[in-house]
């Protein structure tokens, strides 16, 4: 079963652009065996989706209760999609900003061009 969560978020993962390189270490780093996580791998680049699932009579899987992970047991963290970034108020601010610097900026060299020769004196007499 986690072969399967494994499989699926690495779906997701290349999805959205990650390599299969990239997602697979996401997933060791994240704490899954790294065994489970190559088969995973190996079964998405080949495009086959095993069955992970060992083979079960009818009645066990009809007794069978639905594993909780019990509180000793770390639970693995959940493959989120990544959230994507609208244009809006964050770029126009950037944008604005950007501006601002550079306004000051050519204010600057423009005030050094015409006063040069009056800052350089102004700052001999500080130390004279």
């Amino acid at each position: 079963m986690m072969k399967d969560d494994i499989l699926a978020g690495l779906k997701n993962a290349v999805g959205r652009g990650e390599s299969l390189a990239e997602a697979v270490q996401s997933f060791i780093n994240a704490g899954y065996t790294p065994q489970d996580v190559k088969e995973s791998a190996e079964s998405f680049s080949r495009g086959i989706k095993p069955e992970f699932r060992t083979e079960t009579a009818p009645e066990a899987e009809a007794e069978a209760k639905p594993e909780m992970p019990s509180p000793s047991q770390p639970q693995q963290p959940s493959i989120q999609p990544a959230k994507q970034v609208k244009p809006g108020k964050k770029n126009t601010t950037l944008i604005v900003l950007l501006i601002i610097a550079l306004l000051i900026l050519v204010g600057t060299a423009i005030v050094l061009v015409f006063y040069r020769q009056d800052i350089f004196n102004f700052i001999n007499s500080l130390f004279s």
